[in-house]
């Protein structure tokens, strides 16, 4: 890569974009932490909808409409935070694969002009990303 003409390179700006990486990466853990939250408890709703609703079909004298129904609702409103969810997660990765990207290019260029690396940059991961 032939040198850049007129242009200041600041190494310690990989540390920024080192940090701004880490955190898009955090975010995204933090989302699908909450994503699978989510899911575990739309399972739980649904097994226990599932089982109050066995138990009124094998038994008549049974009435648990009013239990049924707060039941699906409740998993009405899971599914919706759900796919609310997993929205967030999407945009969320694709903004730290961006980030990633941003900082492999800037290291890249680092590299080709000889310039210090800061230590604590994880090189492997920024080299991976796609």
């Amino acid at each position: 890569m032939p040198p850049i003409p007129d242009m200041q390179l600041d190494p310690a700006r990989l540390a920024v974009l080192d940090r701004i990486a880490r955190q898009h990466r955090a975010t995204t853990t933090g989302l699908n932490d909450r994503l699978h939250g989510l899911r575990d408890k739309s399972n739980d709703t649904l097994a226990r909808l599932a089982h109050l609703e066995g138990r009124t079909v094998s038994d008549p004298h049974i009435y648990a409409a009013p239990q049924i129904a707060e039941l699906r609702t409740e998993a009405a409103g899971l599914a919706a935070q759900i796919s609310e969810a997993e929205a967030e997660v999407e945009a969320s990765a694709d903004a730290a694969a961006s980030a990633r990207i941003n900082l492999r290019s800037a290291l890249e260029l680092a590299e080709a002009e000889n310039l210090p690396i800061p230590v604590g940059i994880d090189m492997e991961d920024a080299r991976r990303a796609r």
